[in-house]
């Protein structure tokens, strides 16, 4: 899955503590296997999900203005 393939191309290059692993392996939550052992993977999961809705709103929005014209 994508979260897995991101930990092993970060440990490419990266030394990561538990907790940023946590991070990468639960951001695509609830898609992933995994579930948040720190408060700071939630965080960074909720705050993904809220910039990708509005990315989708802005194109949406986008779109319609398109069509209108």
């Amino acid at each position: 899955m994508h979260a897995g393939i991101a930990l092993e191309n970060t440990h490419r290059y990266f030394n990561l503590e538990e907790m940023e692993k946590d991070i990468i392996l639960t951001h695509m939550w609830p898609l992933s296997d995994s579930f948040f052992k720190y408060r700071e993977s939630l965080l960074v999961s909720l705050v993904d999900k809220i910039g990708s809705t509005r990315d989708i709103f802005s194109m949406i929005s986008g779109i319609n203005e398109d069509t209108a014209k």
